[in-house]
């Protein structure tokens, strides 16, 4: 499982109760996995956002958190009114991008498992 958290500090103050979640639903499937926390909404102009990603980082074990993280993009919000993918957005290919690189991390995360 992967666990999207947004980059605001009132997402960082949620972490708890998402852990708690966690706990509670391995009770019932022993077999779940946390395979990362991915930072979302990640405003690299706002203070606020980058503290809300360093304080998740120093909250939680490094290889908890994901390496990559998901930017906040104006073109997520016109793919969406527009009914698309934002990857099939002319200016897609940029954020495109920042998700393959996503899927690579993720397929190195798992690549140890499936041996």
């Amino acid at each position: 499982m992967i666990v999207p958290q947004q980059a605001e500090p009132l997402g960082v103050r949620s972490v708890p109760k998402m852990l708690e979640a966690l706990t509670r639903m391995r009770v019932v499937n022993p077999g779940l996995t946390v395979l990362g926390v991915v930072m979302t909404m990640v405003q690299n102009r706002l203070a606020e956002s980058l503290e809300a990603v360093q304080a998740l980082r120093n909250l939680l074990p490094q290889n908890m958190v994901m390496r990559n993280v998901i930017p906040r993009d104006d073109l997520f919000v016109r793919a969406s009114a527009k009914g698309l993918p934002v990857g099939v957005m002319e200016e897609g290919a940029g954020v495109l991008a920042v998700f393959d690189s996503l899927r690579s991390e993720i397929e190195a995360k798992l690549a140890p498992q499936s041996r």
